[in-house]
């Protein structure tokens, strides 16, 4: 209670969603399942800070040890704010009806190089010249699986 005798919200909701995550199953994934994830996934989400905030892209993506590359327009928005920068890539997998999932966290260094794909290089899905190569290097792994309640 807050010092007007009103309950504080923030509390209550802390004390709700670990019951919640208990009860489902909410359990953290080791850096090896975090990486064997990671690696099969075709789409993530890199995100990075500006001045106007927290920006999050969909990519398409590819794990080769432990980098994880990116084609992207040379012109891109994005290109010309990551290199030599923090960034984060995030990937997941979620089925709604049975309520399970899972969600893997890759923090790096993103450098940005030019040219032609190299073996290795995702094949990005939208049409259009990828003259940029995204390689994250990633340093920080972290990973949950969430499995249906009883």
């Amino acid at each position: 209670m807050d010092e007007h005798g009103h309950e504080d919200r923030h509390e209550h909701r802390a004390e709700v969603g670990r019951g919640q995550a208990s009860r489902a199953g909410l359990t953290p994934l080791t850096d090896d399942e975090c990486l064997a994830l990671l690696s099969r996934a075709e789409v993530g989400r890199i995100a990075w800070c500006t001045s106007r905030g927290p920006v999050v892209l969909p990519v398409n993506i590819r794990l080769v040890g432990h980098a994880v590359l990116i084609r992207a327009s040379g012109l891109s928005a994005m290109v010309a704010k990551i290199d030599a920068e923090r960034v984060a890539v995030q990937v997941d997998h979620l089925d709604a009806d049975r309520r399970e999932g899972w969600s893997v966290l890759a923090r790096g260094r993103a450098e940005v190089s030019f040219g032609p794909p190299t073996p290795g290089s995702p094949e990005p899905w939208p049409p259009g010249e990828r003259s940029a190569a995204v390689r994250v290097t990633v340093d920080e792994l972290s990973g949950r699986r969430l499995t249906a309640g009883q």
